[in-house]
């Protein structure tokens, strides 16, 4: 009954959070779920990098592969835009790339990995979508995820990625999916989020 309380409880503010950015949190188990059943569309992903000028820290995968080196600031402004025209874009400080998305895009997962040795850790912080914060992500020897949605015909991400100092190679990483979910599955994820959220608070 509890639950089906909650599931009417989120039909009536999923009407009102209409137009509004949603914002998930997700573990491995939601993020293989949602992963295994949308079509990535675009993915950057940056890494700390190896002392080589030859290793390419950045990449941007659409209708083709873009990558370049970088040396990594601490921290480091990111910037991802999906634009109304199609356009899918990385800024990492002053290098840019951009390229053609494989399909639409309705949703934007960020995954934040940490595998350096020692207790340091990879953040992603001052997070904002179209002008609406995101919290910070945080990775020590583990992984970070959220899952935005909502936000419309366009992505506008920014945010300060801190590489852990004690990484090297791929052991810090950055990764944006821009994906298109299917429908019903898109709204149902935020529903569970939400469900989720009003079940926690009922227990307090």
């Amino acid at each position: 009954m509890k639950l089906l309380m909650a599931f009417l409880v989120s039909l009536g503010i999923l009407d009102l959070a209409e137009g509004a950015v949603q914002i998930s949190n997700l573990d491995a188990s939601s993020y293989g779920s949602v992963m295994s059943t949308s079509t990535v569309s675009a993915k950057a992903e940056m890494v700390t990098g190896f002392s080589s000028s030859s290793s390419m820290e950045v990449t941007l995968t659409t209708n083709s592969t873009l990558a370049f080196s970088h040396v990594w600031s601490m921290p480091e402004d990111v910037r991802f835009l999906y634009d109304a025209a199609g356009n899918a874009s990385i800024r990492t400080g002053s290098s840019f790339r951009e390229g053609q998305p494989l399909g639409g895009v309705n949703a934007l997962i960020i995954k934040l990995d940490d595998s350096a040795p020692g207790s340091f850790a990879t953040e992603f912080k001052n997070i904002t979508i179209n002008g609406v914060p995101v919290r910070n992500l945080f990775a020590s020897d583990g992984t970070d995820y959220v899952m935005i949605t909502n936000f419309g015909s366009t992505v506008d991400l920014k945010g300060a990625f801190y590489k852990n100092v004690a990484s090297a190679g791929n052991e810090s990483r950055l990764t944006f999916f821009a994906v298109s979910i299917p429908e019903p599955s898109s709204s149902l994820m935020c529903l569970l989020s939400i469900s989720a959220t009003l079940l926690r608070r009922r227990r307090y």
